[in-house]
C-alpha cells in the first residue's frame, strides 16, 4: 500500500453520489466520507455531484492490525493454555 511505501498521510477518492458501487467499495476499504460537492462538475451539460473520501495513515494502520489479527489469531493450545 502507498502509507508503506510514501510519505503521504491521507488519501482522497471523488465519487459520482449515484455511483453505489465504488462507495461500497470505499466504505469498505476504511475510506469515510467527508464531503458532498453540490453540483461538482457537468456531464452532457447536466450539473452532477460528488462525494469525497479519505482515508488517513493511522486509520489505515489501525485496520491492517484487526486483519492481521483476525487472520492469524494466537492459539491458547499452542501455548499450552486450556
Amino acid at each position: 500500500m502507498c502509507f508503506r511505501e510514501s510519505p503521504l498521510r491521507k488519501l482522497l477518492a471523488y465519487v459520482h453520489d449515484k455511483n453505489v458501487a465504488s462507495c461500497r467499495v470505499l466504505r469498505k476499504l476504511g475510506f469515510t466520507q467527508e464531503g458532498f460537492l453540490r453540483e461538482h462538475y457537468m456531464i452532457s451539460g447536466v450539473p452532477e455531484n460528488e462525494l469525497l473520501f479519505g482515508l488517513l495513515k493511522h486509520e489505515w494502520e489501525q485496520r491492517q492490525e484487526r486483519v492481521v489479527a483476525r487472520e492469524f489469531p494466537v492459539s491458547r493450545v499452542a501455548f499450552g493454555v486450556p
